[in-house]
């Protein structure tokens, strides 16, 4: 199980697998040449995936952001609307309270009519008593 090739068996099975006979140097090259082309191969590979994957970043990051801005734009629709709705119901509350002041005041002015008609007709009731006294005091003489 020794794992270890003599240096000619392994050139003779490299030329073999390249399918023709090299000179030692040329199929060191050629290894070279097909390594260096892989690696060169892998690289653009990584950059192209490298690249792929930071698209996709920026793409996710991009959508976060529109989303974000969406959230916020919602928010403040939200708060406005909010706000519209309390100024809505804070003027409705002082017309309210503009009504029943109103109310009040027309409450009060009948009263005070109520109270006019009750002193005239004790006004009438009282003449009436004095103009009866005097018709008498005048019969009397």
């Amino acid at each position: 199980g020794d794992m270890h090739i003599a240096p000619e068996r392994w050139r003779e099975g490299c030329s073999t697998v390249l399918g023709e006979q090299l000179p030692w140097y040329m199929l060191q090259k050629t290894l070279g040449d097909r390594l260096d082309s892989l690696d060169h191969t892998l690289e653009t590979k990584e950059g192209r995936m490298n690249d792929r994957v930071q698209a996709l970043e920026d793409g996710l990051a991009a959508e976060q952001a529109t989303r974000d801005a969406e959230v916020q734009h919602l928010r403040v629709d939200l708060e406005a609307e909010s706000s519209r709705a309390r100024a809505a119901e804070s003027e409705m509350n002082l017309n309210l309270d503009r009504v029943e002041g109103i109310a009040r005041d027309r409450t009060q002015e009948w009263e005070r009519i109520n109270a006019l008609t009750a002193d005239t007709a004790k006004l009438l009731t009282a003449y009436k008593q004095v103009k009866a006294a005097w018709l008498l005091f005048q019969d009397d003489k």
